[in-house]
Order: structure tokens, then C-alpha cells, then sequence
């Protein structure tokens, strides 16, 4: 997986829920 795509779902993760995608981005890396 490259950083863009990660970046991508990452981004998509926060607009559906910020702390959901805050979370999943804290997780990854």
C-alpha cells in the first residue's frame, strides 16, 4: 500500500468520523 492510498483512507476515515480516523491514523502509524 502506498502513503497516498493510505493517506486517501485515512482522510475518508475522517470525514466520516474524526475521532474514528483520528484513531485509525494513531493505530497505523
Amino acid at each position: 500500500m502506498n502513503l497516498t492510498n493510505l493517506f486517501k483512507i485515512a482522510f475518508k476515515a475522517l470525514s466520516n468520523n474524526k475521532l474514528r480516523g483520528f484513531l485509525t491514523m494513531l493505530g497505523i502509524i
